[in-house]
């Protein structure tokens, strides 16, 4: 089958933008890109090409080739003859939520349906990524290293275009922790904690141990080999995205100032881990088989979401994370 090759290359993370190079074998007189205009979990249209900077396109021999901006999230390209497209593009990122790109200085986090064009006819075609950090960054994700980048870059490969969306990529210092569950579990933080308070990172990571194995014992298997939960700490924010294997946590820095803080970032964290189970393996049609253009249409949100949030909390208290007085002012704050 065809294979998909991306390169991603963070040099001037200072101005926010990430370089994408993407190569894929063709076969016809033209070829079509696209970037989606949503991502799963995420159930609004954001319009991700709107960031998408100075697209060019070559062939095998080196000539350029003609590309056009046929709607607001699609390009097509002129190929007649080529066996190989070369295509090169930036992305600006400088938003920081669970859904979008941030890159700046200190960090970037890419998300890959805000990142990565794909052609059209390839969506199920493997895919390679390579990608070149800034020296002394260390890269975060469920991927799995491996492939042939063989020039320094961290490198993975994936089955498809949604494997990849599937698995967001942090760059930056991050902390990192073992969770000690009974299936492989890493924590990884970004981002300065507050001081003061009794509630520090190792005892985090002990207490999410608790939870995941809560959660899998409730359904008796794990869908994922090995999860990540991916924090980054930032003022006033909040927020989460589940993934395949992994999720993305945003929370504010004073999480470990006082217990309601710290319980809220253990429940955040308990929502998004059970969406491997109820929204990723457990969904209703129209988010499991969808169009990454066009928004998926389903009344099953309040199962999805509502279902979620129940035992987000009940996990806490099953778990013997939080009291029973705490579990009852979170049900009656409701």
């Amino acid at each position: 089958m065809a294979l998909v090759r991306y390169r991603a290359r963070l040099a001037a993370p200072h101005r926010h933008l990430v370089e994408v190079e993407l190569r894929f074998p063709v076969d016809g007189a033209t070829a079509e890109l696209t970037l989606p205009a949503w991502c799963p979990g995420s159930y609004l249209i954001r319009d991700y090409a709107r960031f998408v900077r100075g697209l060019t396109a070559v062939d095998d021999a080196g000539a350029a080739r003609p590309a056009h901006k046929r709607d607001k999230s699609t390009w097509t390209v002129a190929c007649a003859g080529a066996r190989e497209l070369i295509v090169r593009y930036q992305v600006y990122g400088h938003d920081l939520t669970v859904r979008t790109n941030h890159i700046d200085a200190d960090h970037a986090f890419l998300h890959g349906p805000a990142t990565f064009l794909y052609p059209t006819s390839l969506r199920a075609a493997p895919v390679e990524l390579a990608i070149e950090a800034p020296a002394g960054w260390a890269l975060v994700s469920a991927l799995v290293p491996g492939g042939g980048a063989g020039d320094g870059a961290w490198a993975c490969a994936c089955g498809s275009i949604d494997e990849l969306y599937d698995h967001p990529i942090h760059l930056g210092p991050v902390r990192r922790h073992p969770v000690p569950a009974r299936v492989p579990v890493e924590l990884a933080l970004w981002g300065e904690r507050a001081p003061g308070g009794i509630f520090d990172e190792p005892r985090l990571a002990a207490d999410l141990a608790a939870i995941v194995d809560d959660h899998v014992a409730r359904f008796g298997e794990a869908p994922f080999a090995h999860y990540t939960f991916l924090v980054m700490l930032a003022p006033d924010a909040y927020g989460g995205l589940e993934h395949r294997a992994s999720s993305v946590n945003l929370y504010h820095p004073q999480w470990g100032s006082s217990r309601k803080h710290y319980e809220g970032l253990l429940e955040l964290l308990s929502h998004e881990l059970f969406h491997a189970w109820n929204g990723k393996r457990i969904a209703p049609q129209p988010l499991l088989a969808f169009d990454y253009a066009r928004e998926a249409y389903t009344p099953c949100l309040w199962v999805m979401e509502g279902v979620t949030s129940h035992y987000d909390r009940h996990a806490l208290r099953t778990s013997g994370r939080i009291t029973a007085k705490s579990y009852l002012e979170k049900v009656l704050d409701d």
